[in-house]
């Protein structure tokens, strides 16, 4: 008994760091993990990484509006009644700038197709300019795209896209409903130019008031002088006569000139044949 009770002791005690070091172990493990624990926080979360102005993004007239470069064109969006069919459905537009409708037209043009009387010439004008769907610069190849006003050509470069006589300035400007490209001129069909420029002709000319045009506007007449329009030309200038002096004209030519007569004497021409002896009466 006495050797049994030894080896029970000598056992429990031997036993005793085991147990401590065998809970020792998931003490640490528990404090270990905590570079797992910090990782998802530096994750990035899908939110970080939004598609900016997405939310506020209008339609095409009104990112046209809001900009500072298509004032007028969209002036003439809203004369020509356009502004609510361009709000809805998808369309690519190719956006004259205000200083494409100064420079690309004949002065006086934007007034006259602002008129309402012009409303039909406006929507042909605008409705060139707009092609039914989304086309971004990168899908733009050289050839043809139909607009609601007939047909564009297209020819893509290294450098630029040409639309007609045309340069694109500001590809890809997203709308709600399409994609606005600014250009340089207004483009116009031959035909629909030929057009504006005819009936513009037509308009009657504006004066100002007691202002005369380059057209009609006289000279100034100086007193004692005559303009070179009405002045007497050499040939019908006549020569002051001085008195006493004939001009060649009129003078005088020698062989009609008489000599003077010699008191006494006669001219060969003039002088007298001796008369014959005349007979005497008895």
């Amino acid at each position: 008994m006495a050797v049994i009770a030894s080896i029970v002791g000598v056992s429990a005690l031997v036993g005793t760091p085991v147990i401590a070091q065998s809970n020792q172990t998931p003490d640490n493990t528990t404090e270990s993990p905590t570079e797992p624990a910090t990782t998802p926080a530096t994750t990035p979360t899908p939110e970080a990484t939004p598609t900016p102005g997405a939310a506020t993004t209008g339609n095409l007239v009104e990112v046209a509006q809001s900009s500072g470069s298509f004032s007028t064109l969209t002036q003439a969006v809203q004369e020509a009644g356009l502004a609510e069919k361009l709000s809805s459905g998808e369309y690519t537009l190719f956006a004259p700038t205000d200083q494409a409708f100064s420079a690309s037209l004949p002065t006086g043009a934007v007034e006259f197709l602002l008129q309402p009387e012009n409303k039909d010439l406006l929507r042909q004008v605008l409705t060139y300019h707009v092609v039914p769907r989304e086309v971004t610069s990168d899908q733009l190849k050289t050839g043809t795209v139909k607009t609601l006003g007939g047909g564009l050509a297209v020819r893509v470069t290294p450098q630029r896209v040409i639309i007609n006589d045309a340069s694109v300035v500001e590809p890809n400007i997203e709308a709600s409903n399409g994609v606005i490209h600014a250009v340089n001129r207004v483009l116009l069909p031959p035909q629909l130019r030929q057009t504006i420029a005819s009936r513009l002709e037509q308009q009657p000319t504006q004066t100002v008031p007691g202002q005369t045009t380059p057209d009609t506007q006289t000279t100034p007449a100086v007193p004692g002088q005559t303009t070179p329009d009405t002045q007497t030309t050499p040939d019908t200038q006549t020569t002051p006569a001085v008195p006493g002096q004939t001009t060649p004209d009129t003078q005088t030519t020698p062989d009609t000139q008489t000599t003077p007569a010699v008191p006494g004497q006669t001219t060969p021409d003039t002088q007298t044949t001796p008369e014959a002896p005349q007979n005497q009466a008895p």
